[in-house]
């Protein structure tokens, strides 16, 4: 319809509130929009939100793309469990729209911080499950099932950064032991000569220490 202008009975049942909303929107809409670039960047702004924010209502997208950063930062400075508390209690956290800006910040965060990550995708987990009958129950059980998908997946990374971690400093102690560096250089032995093997001295450990 970009093309060719709607029909006299087309522009009558428009006018009259007799046509179908699948035929607004496909016929009419787009030859309309074609008239006004202000509109049309204004249509293409709402597809975006609705892609972000990830739910195919245009006022869901539009309304809680705008609150949704202000409800999440209302969490950032409470110690983390007073931040789950929030999320079983608040009702103005419990929206789409925050759901999918933490599960946005989760996956941006995994590989700088693994724990951010983990925590940010239990809270999501947490507000998945109190998303009223404002959504449809089929579109929440969806985004429920992807962010239990994507916890499992952030905690993943968690235990792969901690165990790499653990396997690094063992390679030092083995290292240290061994007297060489990772490059095989002797290693300087520190101020006092103390050792820095997990048992420290011979008889100067945990066991040794705590009798």
């Amino acid at each position: 319809m970009t093309s060719e202008h709607p029909s006299l009975e087309q522009l009558a049942k428009m006018l009259s509130g007799r046509m179908e909303y699948d035929e607004l929107l496909q016929e009419m809409l787009p030859h309309l929009l074609a008239k006004c670039e202000t509109c049309s960047a204004l249509v293409e702004e709402i597809r975006r939100l609705q892609r972000e924010i990830g739910h195919w209502d245009e006022m869901v997208a539009v309304e809680e793309s705008r609150v949704a950063p202000e409800r999440v930062e209302q969490l950032a400075d409470l110690p983390f469990e007073e931040q789950l508390q929030q999320a079983e209690e608040d009702e103005g956290l419990q929206a789409w729209g925050v759901c999918q800006l933490l599960l946005k910040r989760s996956r941006k965060a995994a590989c700088a911080d693994p724990q951010r990550a983990v925590d940010l995708a239990l809270l999501a987990v947490r507000l998945s499950e109190h998303l009223g009958d404002a959504y449809d129950p089929e579109w929440v059980l969806d985004l429920r099932a992807r962010a239990h998908a994507h916890l499992a997946n952030v905690e993943t990374g968690l235990l792969s950064a901690l165990w790499n971690r653990w396997t690094h400093l063992l390679s030092l102690f083995e290292q240290e032991g061994s007297g060489l560096d990772p490059n095989g250089k002797p290693l300087a032995v520190p101020p006092g000569g103390h050792s820095l093997s997990p048992l420290g001295d011979a008889g100067s450990g945990l066991g040794s220490d705590r009798r």
